[in-house]
């Protein structure tokens, strides 16, 4: 969750030609650790996604997508817009 919200940073952050962002403060003078990356996206800020994932696991809707998909095996994609 940390990742996709740190993906999601970058990509805002880009598209709208914000150089001032928190995040790219953290290259400034050498590459961030990942410790420091990792403590970019603060509990609070991944705790509302976090909790629609538990959600939609625990009310079945994970498994419901995965059936509509055709069943593919658990960790592989559920389908692509390109097929």
């Amino acid at each position: 969750m940390r990742l996709c919200w740190l993906l999601a940073a970058f990509g805002y952050a880009y598209r709208n030609e914000s150089v001032g962002h928190p995040l790219f403060r953290l290259f400034r003078d050498k590459p961030p650790t990942v410790r420091q990356l990792h403590s970019a996206a603060t509990d609070e800020a991944i705790a509302d996604p976090l909790e629609l994932v538990r959600l939609l696991r625990d009310s079945g809707s994970f498994e419901e997508m995965r059936k509509l998909a055709g069943n593919p095996p658990i960790g592989a994609p559920l389908g692509s817009l390109h097929q």
